[in-house]
């Protein structure tokens, strides 16, 4: 098999103005911009809205590249993507290949009868996802996910393998298209690493159903969805794919069928009730979890990280920078509210950071040991979570 790699000469432009700057695949649009000096750093302050309203713009990658006539002599030629974030149209010499929808699948084109020696112009199109999501939920309100994010993310799912959470879906026959060659390709790719210790359905989404079934499945056909996709087509997918490989249907789960998913003495569990619930570090040692799936407690980051995002006038944490920089609404004043009951109240910005981190610290240690002590009936804890994708409140 011979392999031609496309990852030079790439342009990227957005596709309402004419200019193009330089473009870098494997690669994002950000960091094209930031590279040729067309955005600002989104981490510094309150960038990440400029960075939104970047997001509202459709953008166009091209490259053009020559071909062998030995290539050109295979009985196929196949052009591969292994990812394509996330809504974009893909054409090869004016010939649009086709549309692609998934950024968690590979794309493949047979493109043998578009080729030519010289010359090859390929390009592809992305869809503003904001819009995209906008429109769709405009249409289509009926799918409920957290209330943290953006009206109708859900239409754009990036989170865990499966790649299914905190929302419920409508199962229309090109979603289950769609879905079941995202499996098939993500189980191929993952499925001989010795890491791998289970698949997981999806994450909380079982639970929230439990919980609050009304509230979450805004037609009734959403709840048989639920059933179809986790206990009936990642099965039967895995059976065939992986079949070696343990399958959970969801976490927190007690084993599927909506029967108690977060039960302490069965399945695992999600425990929020110290830091969402405002228990007291305490309440850890009132339960004995067979598998703590979830649990964590947020601190600020150090000095040197908040020094990258702010000026001086930004550096107290009820500033509007600072609660930017907080994916967890009102975390700021409830890290505050452990903090008094833990420590004397910090008298200077770099002591608090300080001072959150090790009551961080000392709720992780009072959970861990609790759980640890107890191993036999507790086999393991996962704290969410360990590292962030950018300088924030984690």
């Amino acid at each position: 098999m011979e392999k031609l790699l496309l990852n030079e000469n790439w342009k990227l432009r957005d596709t309402s103005e004419t200019e193009w700057i330089p473009g870098t695949v494997p690669g994002s649009v950000y960091q094209d911009y930031l590279n040729a000096g067309k955005m600002e750093d989104p981490y510094w302050r309150a960038n990440e809205e400029q960075a939104l309203e970047l997001m509202k713009r459709d953008f166009e990658y091209r490259t053009v590249f020559d071909v062998s006539g030995e290539m050109l002599a295979h009985d196929e030629v196949i052009l591969h993507f292994d990812g394509i974030d996330t809504v974009a149209d893909v054409c090869l010499n004016g010939q649009t290949l086709g549309h692609v929808d998934n950024m968690h699948r590979t794309w493949e084109y047979r493109v043998k009868d578009l080729l030519k020696e010289k010359g090859n112009e390929l390009s592809v199109r992305i869809t503003s996802p904001v819009n995209y999501i906008y429109d769709l939920y405009e249409k289509d309100p009926l799918i409920a996910g957290s209330t943290d994010s953006m009206r109708g993310c859900f239409y754009l799912r990036k989170a865990h393998y499966f790649m299914f959470a905190c929302g419920v879906y409508d199962l229309t026959e090109e979603f289950e298209e769609n879905i079941r060659a995202e499996f098939i390709d993500n189980i191929k790719r993952i499925r001989h690493h010795a890491s791998l210790g289970l698949w997981c359905g999806n994450n909380e989404n079982e639970q929230f159903l439990v919980e609050n079934n009304a509230g979450w499945c805004l037609k009734p056909s959403q709840l048989s969805d639920y059933f179809k996709m986790y206990e009936y087509i990642i099965p039967k997918v895995l059976k065939e794919y992986d079949p070696q490989t343990f399958y959970w249907l969801a976490s927190p789960s007690s084993g599927g069928s909506f029967d108690c998913s977060n039960d302490e003495n069965r399945g695992d569990v999600h425990y929020w009730n110290v830091w969402h619930g405002n228990k007291p570090i305490t309440e850890f040692r009132k339960f004995f979890f067979r598998y703590l799936s979830e649990f964590g407690f947020q601190s600020f980051p150090g000095l040197k990280t908040v020094e990258t995002f702010t000026l001086p006038e930004d550096r107290n944490i009820f500033s509007y920078v600072m609660e930017k920089h907080q994916r967890n609404q009102s975390a700021n004043g409830k890290i505050m509210n452990y903090m008094e009951q833990t420590f004397l109240y910090p008298t200077d910005f770099d002591t608090l950071l300080y001072a959150s981190q090790l009551l961080q610290a000392e709720a992780m240690r009072y959970g861990v040991e609790h759980f640890r002590r107890n191993r036999g009936r507790c086999m393991g804890t996962i704290i969410w979570q360990l590292n962030d994708c950018w300088p924030v409140a984690s």
